[in-house]
């Protein structure tokens, strides 16, 4: 009975968007079951009328025609501020989960397997992340040439060029290295390509190298990301220069007294980013008061949380209503497959309202759609799907009629396909087994079975 009911669903959903699609050329509408955006509260049963692209008109369906209603959620195209996507070959995340320097000895052994290509990996990312309805995707580049990221036009790259170095040949390598890649990125001139900076974090990067790339940063307008207080063995480092990450440097010979001398703070790096254009602070889950009060002094800087990734390391609460509650924009990324078990960021979204019941459904499609927008830089933008805006987003279908909320907290939906300018575009969404139209794949299965807090 429950198979049927959901093939009768599935059905109802591919006849909805079949009409649509044979309406193109003339004003057509679309009922959908639920409408999410970041603007107010979800709403129910809504009809959107659409002409030339654009949505004209946007108002509740008729109490008599709910029941013909399609299980449709429509919401914005998403955004995702943090990843690795040259991890994205990895089916589960990294071992050790409770020592961070063991994590980090296991992916450098990842990176410099031999029978790993970097630029595989990153396609399959990025055709994840077409699947799941991403706009644009915030990527820490490393040793891939810019070009290996094929041209598209519904999903933006910001290619955050990752820069390591403690010592002072390394230092001058890797800013040379940076700005080349700046200049080679903006002379392919390309709509869907950016280029941006990421001083990888406190440990790998000098302070005369980090002050180097921020004054880049504002010489040539470009976004920062760095990693920051993602554990406590990196406060541990800047504030007493010991700990499992002066072990790990030592270990390879990189450790210095001078670059770590303990008595450093961390609102001292936030403090040289802060001048670009646009910071974001990765991470960010043992930040201060102090630093928190910085940050909300400071409009232009924004914090990626990566849900699933802080519970696979088992970290302490993360400071997410004390931040919100300050104007703090915090963001939502994915991270890599070598902390998190795929690229969904729909399932990070799931994460958050799952954990927090306080959090206005509105509030974290935002942390995935315009506010993510705004933090990554001033090109982006993402239809909202008011009315007089372009007609694009991301269609799913709920899997049951439970509550918004709890449909979402229990992973009751699937990916349908990616309205773009007022065309449905299902190609890709679903990977090499998609064998018809609108074929959802579950979002209820992806996480690891090894994490569920």
């Amino acid at each position: 009975m429950h198979a049927d009911r959901g093939s009768s669903e599935i059905d109802s959903c591919r006849a909805a968007l079949r009409r649509w699609e044979s309406e193109q050329g003339r004003e057509r509408t679309l009922d959908v079951r639920w409408l999410m955006t970041a603007s107010g509260p979800p709403q129910e049963y809504v009809r959107l009328t659409e002409a030339d692209q654009q949505i004209v008109d946007c108002r509740p369906v008729p109490a008599g025609e709910r029941s013909a209603v399609a299980p449709l959620i429509l919401m914005p195209q998403l955004v995702n501020c943090h990843t690795h996507l040259e991890f994205s070959g990895l089916r589960t995340p990294l071992h050790p989960r409770d020592s961070f320097s063991g994590w980090i000895g296991s992916v450098l052994k990842h990176r410099g397997s031999e029978d790993r290509v970097a630029s595989a990996e990153i396609l399959a990312g990025l055709a994840e992340c077409e699947r799941n309805g991403l706009q644009c995707v915030g990527e820490i580049l490393t040793d891939t040439d810019p070009a290996a990221y094929p041209q598209s036009d519904t999903l933006t790259k910001v290619l955050f060029q990752e820069a390591i170095g403690l010592t002072s040949e390394r230092m001058e390598q890797q800013f040379r290295m940076v700005e080349q890649r700046v200049r080679q990125i903006r002379g392919m001139q390309r709509d869907d390509l950016h280029a941006a900076v990421s001083p990888h974090a406190p440990y790998t990067v000098h302070p005369q190298l980090l002050q180097q790339l921020a004054d880049l940063c504002v010489r040539e307008q470009l976004p920062v990301a760095m990693h920051l207080a993602e554990t406590r063995a990196e406060l541990q480092l800047l504030e007493q220069g010991t700990g499992e990450l002066a072990e790990m440097l030592q270990r390879m010979g990189l450790f210095s007294g001078q670059t770590f001398p303990g008595g450093r703070e961390l609102c001292s790096l936030l403090e040289v980013i802060a001048a670009a254009p646009r910071s974001l602070v990765i991470h960010g889950n043992y930040l201060s008061s102090r630093e928190l009060d910085y940050l909300q002094q400071n409009p232009q800087m924004s914090v990626v949380y990566c849900p699933r990734t802080h519970a696979w390391f088992r970290h302490t609460e993360y400071p997410l209503q004390q931040m919100l509650s300050q104007g703090i924009r915090v963001v939502i990324g994915t991270d890599s497959r070598a902390s998190t078990p795929d690229l969904n960021l729909l399932l990070e979204l799931a994460e958050v309202l799952r954990r927090y019941a306080w959090l206005k459904i509105e509030t974290a499609v935002g942390m995935v759609t315009n506010s993510a927008a705004a933090a990554i830089g001033p090109a982006m933008a993402v239809s909202q799907l008011w009315t007089g805006e372009v007609a694009s987003g991301i269609l799913l279908k709920a899997a049951s009629d439970s509550d918004l909320r709890e449909l979402f907290a229990r992973r009751e939906f699937e990916v349908l396909a990616r309205l773009q300018a007022g065309v449905i575009r299902s190609e890709g969404m679903f990977g090499s087994g998609y064998e018809g139209p609108f074929r959802g794949s579950s979002c209820q299965s992806t996480e690891a079975t090894e994490e569920r807090k």
